[in-house]
């Protein structure tokens, strides 16, 4: 890991945090005791999965204990994470190229399904990068490490095939809750700082307006 960009790096009573990005439902000292509590005990994959779920916001979180290390992106991964296989080695970072040094991985060891799909669409498909043994954390994904085994997880995955029946007023309901659930989180988090928009005069500003 790497402290640079805006990622930081929090010590918590044995545990290293770092994190990127910002949160809508809390703070880093939420983030910091919420780290403390993991580490008093063995946790599971399944509390991870829990607490990520209920963050809002754009963000990547790494958690390093001498035990285990998690690591999570958000339900977009709009701030990247790595992490490379290097033989019985297994290490994270927020930086491919860091990695990618550090296993002296070179021209013979590219992907080249990844080249392929990078030529066609101009990004590769799935966790997959430009080289074979390094993967990146894909959207609402999260990785956990521990001295026995390396497991990932969706805490979060978008389904829009799995539709429910509803009728227009509670499909109206449910999108005017949405919208002024995430306006009240939005102002709450800018704690009386002014706000300012730009206002094209369509849909989309109008509303936020």
């Amino acid at each position: 890991m790497k402290e640079r960009g805006n990622w930081k790096k929090l010590y918590c009573d044995g545990a290293a945090l770092w994190f990127s990005g910002y949160l809508l439902n809390s703070s880093v000292e939420q983030l910091q005791s919420k780290a403390i509590g993991f580490r008093q005990h063995q946790p599971q994959l399944s509390e991870f999965e829990e607490w990520m779920r209920g963050l809002h916001g754009n963000f990547s979180i790494v958690i390093e204990t001498p035990d285990w290390t998690f690591a999570a992106v958000d339900k977009i991964c709009s701030i990247p994470l790595f992490y490379l296989e290097n033989g019985d080695q297994i290490i994270v970072g927020n930086h491919a190229p860091k990695l990618k040094e550090y296993a002296h991985l070179v021209q013979r060891d590219l992907e080249n399904d990844a080249i392929l799909e990078i030529a066609m669409s101009g990004y590769t498909i799935g966790n997959k990068t430009l080289y074979k043994g390094l993967y990146q954390l894909t959207a609402g994904e999260c990785l956990f490490l521990t001295k026995r085994a390396l497991k990932r997880s969706f805490y979060f995955t978008y389904s829009p095939w799995r539709v429910i029946d509803r009728s227009e007023k509670q499909l109206q309901k449910e999108m005017t809750d949405s919208m002024l659930e995430s306006l009240e989180s939005m102002v709450e988090s800018v704690n009386g700082r002014q706000i300012v928009i730009p206002l094209s005069a369509g849909y989309d500003s109008r509303l936020v307006v």
